[in-house]
C-alpha cells in the first residue's frame, strides 16, 4: 500500500471463470440467435438472485477448448480496476489461458460461444455500471447479462473466432458488507 498504485488481491468465494470455444463447424439453427447482432455486445439487467456453476462438460468436450477457472482477482484500490489478465490466482483448462470477464469461439452461429461468469457474491463488490463489453471484431458477437445489484454478471460471445471483454476496463464498486 505504499506505492502510487496499490494492488490487491480480492478473493473470490463462488465460481468465476471465462471460456474460449475453438469449434469452427457451421453451428446448427440455435434458438437464441436473435439476441445477437454482429459487431455488437448487448448488456441487459436481470433481477432474479439465479446461480449458475461451471458447465463441467465444457472442460472435456473438445481438446482445442479452453477455461480459465479464478480465485482471486488482481484490483488496483486506487482506481477499482481489475487486471483482467492477471492469472497468478487461476487454473486453466485446455490450450490457452482466457483473461478474466472475457470470452471466444470461432463459431459461425450461436449455438457454441465462449462464456464467462463473474461472481462477486460476498466479496462486498459488485461490477460498475461504467464498465461495458466490445465485441473483438465486426463479425463477432456478445449479449451480458448482469444480475440483481450487478454481483453477478454472465456473458456469452463469440462469432468468427472474435469474442467480447471489458473496455476499456473490468471497474467495480462498492456493494453490501461483505459475508461468507
Amino acid at each position: 500500500m505504499e506505492s502510487a498504485y496499490p494492488q490487491e488481491y480480492l478473493p473470490l468465494y463462488h465460481h468465476n471463470y471465462a471460456s474460449i470455444r475453438d469449434f469452427d463447424e457451421v453451428d446448427r439453427d440455435c434458438s437464441n440467435a436473435g439476441a445477437y447482432t454482429n459487431g455488437n455486445v448487448t448488456d441487459s439487467h436481470n433481477v432474479s438472485d439465479a446461480s449458475f456453476e461451471i458447465e463441467h462438460q465444457m472442460k472435456l468436450e473438445l481438446p482445442s477448448d479452453s477455461v480459465t477457472v479464478f480465485k482471486k482477482l488482481r484490483i488496483n484500490l486506487n482506481s477499482m480496476q481489475v487486471d483482467i489478465f492477471d492469472g497468478r490466482f487461476s487454473d486453466t483448462w485446455g490450450k490457452q489461458f482466457v483473461p478474466y470477464a472475457s470470452a471466444r469461439s470461432c463459431s459461425t452461429g450461436t449455438c457454441r460461444l465462449g462464456k464467462f461468469l463473474i461472481n462477486l457474491e460476498g466479496t462486498g463488490f459488485a461490477v460498475s455500471r461504467e464498465t461495458v463489453w466490445r465485441a473483438s471484431r465486426s463479425q463477432a458477437f456478445g449479449h451480458v447479462t448482469r444480475i440483481g445489484d450487478s454481483k453477478i454478471v454472465v456473458g456469452s460471445c463469440g462469432g468468427e473466432c472474435g469474442g467480447c471483454w471489458p473496455d476499456p476496463h473490468l471497474k467495480l464498486e462498492p456493494a453490501d458488507k461483505p459475508h461468507r
